[in-house]
């Protein structure tokens, strides 16, 4: 320890006949209480140790046991014991309070929050971006604001436009989805393009695609396949509803399959042990048929109308 005092005031005595370089190796109390070589504390590139650190721009490995911060460039590795906050970062920022206004790499943290755009990987129980986002995002609490390009794994989240692929418990997105949903509830205001698996799922958009789910509920047009306990059209549909109660409340071209099927106006085939069209045009199988402009009113085994 004595020689590492020695050669680090050794190094100080040095400074001068290097002011102008970034500082190669600082030592922080708290905040500006610091000491570096050469003397330059607000521009490091190199190795910090620190209670407290504050500088303008970083490279290299900070390591801090209380807080850190770097108001504009960080690139390296960053050690936080309880708060962490960057400028631009490139690197890997570790906290239990991790924030970055512009983030390329890893943020790992309690609280992981990025103010702008960001490209990499977040991790915490809270993680928010307020910008657009391309990358892995891993979080108990997850929400991002702008674009989201990537893979997300959350229990609760919410979300603009995504793009990618979503595994959670409780999921909102307010602008449109295009890939794989998995979740325990789902819910999407804007249009949906591809699969999604939930108990429950709501998509308030055009929805193309599969959704399968204990209750499905698409409220605007639809073209694809509805699978689950009960699922419902709300709206022009294209395709199959297959399940225990399948209900179209405007018109369904295509097939209608289940114990229990019902349709404002079908163009295609119904397939159950009680089916019902206000307006028919094609083919009901079951026990108990009825369709307004049907062959009859109501008929045993088949009805329907061509």
């Amino acid at each position: 320890m004595k020689k590492l005092v020695l050669a680090f005031a050794a190094l100080l005595a040095v400074t001068p006949a290097f002011a102008n370089q970034d500082a190669a190796v600082k030592l922080s109390l708290w905040d500006n209480m610091s000491v570096s070589a050469p003397d330059n504390p607000n521009h490091v590139t190199g190795f910090e140790l620190a209670f407290g650190s504050r500088a303008n721009t970083f490279r290299g490995f900070q390591w801090a046991f209380i807080q850190s911060e770097v108001r504009d460039e960080f690139i390296g590795l960053s050690l936080a014991g309880i708060r962490t906050k960057m400028g631009d970062m490139s690197g890997v920022q570790v906290g239990m309070i991790s924030e970055t206004d512009k983030m390329r790499g890893l943020q790992l943290g309690l609280h992981s929050v990025a103010h702008s755009d960001t490209m990499g990987v977040q991790t915490g129980l809270v993680t928010q971006v307020e910008g657009n986002y391309m990358g892995l995002q891993l979080g108990g609490l997850s929400e991002v604001e702008g674009d989201f390009f990537g893979a997300q794994l959350s229990f609760s989240s919410r979300l603009n436009n995504f793009t990618g692929v979503q595994f959670g418990g409780l999921s909102t997105t307010n602008g449109n989805f295009l890939g794989l949903q998995w979740a325990l509830s789902a819910e999407t205001t804007g249009n949906f393009t591809g699969v999604q698996f939930a108990g429950v799922t709501v998509s308030q958009g055009y929805f193309t695609g599969l959704q399968l789910g204990w209750l499905n509920t698409v409220e605007s047009d639809f073209a694809g396949a509805q699978l689950g306990l009960y699922s419902e059209l709300n709206a022009g549909g294209l395709g199959l509803q297959f399940g225990a109660a399948n209900v179209s409340t405007s018109y369904i071209k295509g097939a209608q399959v289940g114990f229990f099927n019902e349709a404002q106006r079908i163009e295609g085939f119904q397939l159950g042990l009680f089916n019902y069209a206000e307006s028919i045009y094609g083919l009901q199988v079951g026990l108990v048929n009825m369709a307004k402009n049907g062959w009859f009113p109501v008929m045993v085994l088949v009805n329907g109308r061509f």
